[in-house]
């Protein structure tokens, strides 16, 4: 193999401090040291804590951002929702490759991909750049589902149950009941009840895991017994459907593809409709049923995948909720959006403002530049409360805009109707020109 030692460099991984750098050669070639190398996208340090990799992440973010301002500004440009699809695909994406390597938890870690969010998040919302990063809701860590191997892909075909179907019958279901999962199978011949087996699962799961455990003890009996052909019938089109997807990653559904595919035997699978008056679909529910009243569970199923991630989506909103309900930053954003949520996208550069407390209001002047605090109305505070329900200068917009009983609506309702919110933008666009006007006359008195 020929190496290429102008290419080629060493470094140590070590959290210890080292004083001496070995010297490493091959040949008559000596390798450089690199205290952090770049390998398959990811800079890997000495130390393995990854802050040159998240700074390299930072250069590549800011030369893409500084690409999309010339194509978005506050008041023009791309609409939210495409700007935070952009977010999502790209930026995003660009964050968290390879986060199964170089993700620790580390308080620093978490509080630095927030930072590298934070300019995305901002072109996407209009906001001002003093709005904390907790108010603007980053996202958290996520998982991907891996890819299976062309190689491994199996579908399994079913169709419709004849009315005059022939031969050895296995009927499956699955129930849930108060909280119990069971399942259950029934064999028939000749149109008599054979046998029949029940089986209670975990209570965490789902009727869907139920049905497919089911059709696996079906297929076991049907295997041991050597029935060829052997007929099993379930109401559970879902289930069928997975066994006939292509790209289906639970490990369930390819254990049965497997048995069926390595069974010498043939194996055909129907589906027929729920409570149609079936005997032996009818026979299996009430089976089902009864198993879910067995005391003891005879199956620890393992959760699933979907369930898996749905819980752990669960989780991560659960973690997010509690740190922005106990944060002490964006607070004025919080009376208004209380509870996090991934879909929502507030992109009006005037609302924002408004939903922030960031922006043209003379408190927020006062706060950050140490300007007067006082509305032009005279009243001594100038916050959103002030503006939206008290300044007489405003009155015309709320006769046009707000309906009659504005003093006893709340600060969200009129901020997300569609009428009211309109009226507040226009607000808001006469107020950021009046201090536009005064910081012109500022700078060019007359």
């Amino acid at each position: 193999m020929a190496i290429n030692h102008s290419k080629s460099v060493f470094t140590i991984l070590s959290n210890k401090r080292f004083t001496h750098i070995p010297s490493i050669k091959l040949g008559n070639n000596r390798f450089r040291f690199q205290p952090q190398f770049k390998y398959l996208g990811l800079v890997i340090d000495s130390k393995l804590l990854w802050s040159h990799h998240l700074n390299s992440i930072q250069d590549k973010l800011h030369s893409l951002q500084q690409k999309l301002h010339r194509i978005t500004r506050a008041t023009w440009g791309l609409n939210p929702s495409v700007k935070k699809e952009i977010f999502l695909k790209v930026i995003i994406r660009i964050i968290f490759y390879g986060h199964e390597i170089w993700y620790t938890g580390k308080v620093k870690q978490n509080i630095k991909v927030c930072q590298l969010q934070r300019s995305g998040i901002i072109n996407i919302t209009k906001n001002y750049k003093t709005v904390s990063t907790e108010a603007l809701q980053p996202h958290s860590i996520t998982f991907r589902k891996p890819i299976l191997k062309p190689w491994t892909k199996i579908s399994i075909t079913w169709n419709h149950a004849p009315e005059s179907l022939q031969g050895t019958l296995i009927y499956t279901d699955g129930s849930k009941l108060n909280d119990r999962v069971g399942g259950a199978f029934v064999v028939f011949q000749q149109g008599v009840e054979t046998y029949s087996q029940t089986f209670r699962l975990s209570d965490t799961a789902t009727v869907f895991m139920a049905e497919l455990v089911a059709i696996d003890k079906a297929l076991d009996f049907a295997i041991a017994q050597s029935f060829s052909p052997a007929n099993i019938i379930s109401d559970s089109r879902s289930v069928l459907l997975a066994l006939e997807n292509l790209n289906n990653l639970d490990p369930s559904i390819l254990n049965i593809k497997n048995k069926i595919l390595n069974f010498t035997g043939i194996v055909r699978l129907f589906w027929i409709k729920a409570h149609a008056g079936h005997m032996g679909n009818e026979r299996a529910d009430v089976l089902a049923k009864e198993a879910t009243t067995n005391p003891d569970i005879q199956l620890p199923v393992v959760a699933n995948l979907q369930f898996i991630k749905q819980l752990l989506k669960k989780e991560i909103l659960a973690e997010w909720q509690d740190r922005w309900s106990t944060s002490s930053k964006g607070r004025e954003v919080f009376l208004l959006l209380p509870k996090v949520n991934i879909n929502r996208v507030q992109g009006d550069f005037y609302i924002n403002q408004l939903i922030s407390g960031h922006g043209a209001l003379a408190a927020y002047q006062n706060r950050f530049f140490g300007k007067a605090a006082e509305c032009s109305c005279g009243h001594p505070f100038e916050d959103r409360l002030h503006l939206i329900y008290d300044c007489p200068l405003w009155n015309s917009f709320r006769q046009k805009f707000f309906p009659t009983n504005f003093k006893s609506a709340s600060i969200e309702l009129l901020l997300f109707n569609h009428k009211s919110r309109n009226g507040l933008r226009e607000i808001m666009k006469h107020k950021l020109q009046s201090l536009l006007s005064s910081l012109d006359n500022d700078v060019n008195p007359v």
